[in-house]
């Protein structure tokens, strides 16, 4: 499952959220090698990883995580500790692209540490319909 495209934190509008603890394993023994926690945005499809970087997810990924997250109960989202709406951005017209100036490749960073993500929910999905039986996909 392809995790989606990483976003500026500015870009994130607060709304009703929830919390998933996921476990990464081998699908097979039973055994988490590890184990971590994104916070998912239902409603736009925003996700944040444990750095605190922001993606949205692919359609596909969206449409997995919420079937995941049916019945859990919402956080508010002035739990999520984001500031109000962002203002819109005038374009200045000079076709750069944003960077921070050290030449890390932190969208590609970010952009893998949501694939992990995704990978894991993806994981967690089909595990959880092997015990219960059903066809994984």
């Amino acid at each position: 499952m392809d995790a989606g495209t990483p976003v500026a934190d500015a870009s994130v509008v607060p709304e009703p959220f929830v919390r998933l603890r996921m476990g990464v394993g081998d699908g097979q023994s039973g055994k988490i090698y590890g184990r971590f926690t994104v916070v998912f945005l239902p409603r736009s499809g925003h996700m944040r990883s444990e750095d605190g970087s922001w993606s949205i997810v692919t359609p596909e990924g969206r449409a997995a995580l919420r079937q995941l997250t049916v019945g859990v109960p919402r956080f508010p989202a002035a739990r999520l500790g984001l500031g109000p709406a962002p203002a819109p951005v005038r374009s200045t017209g000079t076709g750069s692209r944003a960077s921070d100036g050290d030449g890390t490749p932190w969208g590609l960073i970010g952009g893998a540490a949501v694939a992990l993500a995704a990978a894991a929910a993806a994981a967690f999905v089909v595990r959880r319909r092997l015990e219960d039986g059903r066809s994984p996909v």
